[in-house]
């Protein structure tokens, strides 16, 4: 499962690196370093495809609403509509993009996933679940 991860987050660094996050004005490789291996979409390079990148975006938010469960002995629906509900605040909070559409390609929902990563999402919704159960 690391493995798998691993790959889906080498894959969110190469479009984070093919979009404005890029940094143009990066050193150059040393002489010695081997090239990176071809972007996704570039020649000779495997393309992911859509069902993959769908089934990391479900795990992502499914390890989320696993953790609140066993945090918060909360049924399956308790923690995915908390995890919702934790995105929709940092979308309102402005730390996070709105969550891309079930017809987004691709590159928008990797887009999103390194942006909920680097936002620190997991922790904003462990921060909302918290607020959440001291007020009940």
């Amino acid at each position: 499962m690391n493995a798998q991860i691993n790959g889906v987050l080498e894959q969110i660094r190469e479009k984070l690196m093919e979009s404005a996050w890029g940094s143009p004005g990066l050193p150059s490789m040393p002489p010695d370093a081997s090239p990176m291996p071809p972007t996704v979409g570039a020649p000779g390079s495997k393309s992911i495809a859509a069902a993959d990148v769908e089934d990391a975006l479900d795990m992502y938010l499914s390890g989320m609403v696993d953790r609140l469960m066993g945090q918060y002995d909360a049924t399956d629906e308790e923690a995915a509509d908390t995890v919702f509900a934790a995105i929709d605040q940092a979308v309102k909070d402005g730390k996070l993009p709105e969550m891309p559409s079930d017809t987004a390609k691709e590159p928008e929902v990797s887009l999103w996933v390194g942006k909920a990563t680097l936002a620190r999402l997991q922790h904003l919704v462990n921060e909302y679940a918290r607020n959440n159960a001291e007020e009940s």
